[in-house]
């Protein structure tokens, strides 16, 4: 992914780890809105078909979506923290 300007999909899990490489990221508009809220994210692009993808990718913006909206720092501080919390329980 560190090698790619863009990324193109719908509801992949990778879509996200693309956004923390700052992929430019097209999403075509057949997911669900409840499990991916790719509209909420405004350097997002939602297309609906290939005419407006062809057109979206001939003008290259660069994306940097915050990524810490999809990835907590300090991941094994939390799993660890979620460990003591379940034994704890």
């Amino acid at each position: 992914m560190s090698d790619c300007w863009a990324q193109v999909g719908t509801e992949s899990t990778a879509l996200y780890e693309g956004l923390n490489f700052n992929l430019n990221t097209f999403i075509f508009d057949d997911f669900d809105a409840e499990t991916h809220p790719w509209y909420e994210i405004d350097e997002i692009t939602v297309f609906s078909n290939s005419d407006e993808l062809g057109e979206h990718l001939r003008h290259r913006m660069p994306t940097n979506v915050e990524s810490d909206r999809f990835f907590k720092s300090n991941s094994i501080e939390n799993i660890q923290r979620e460990i003591t919390e379940i034994i704890c329980a």
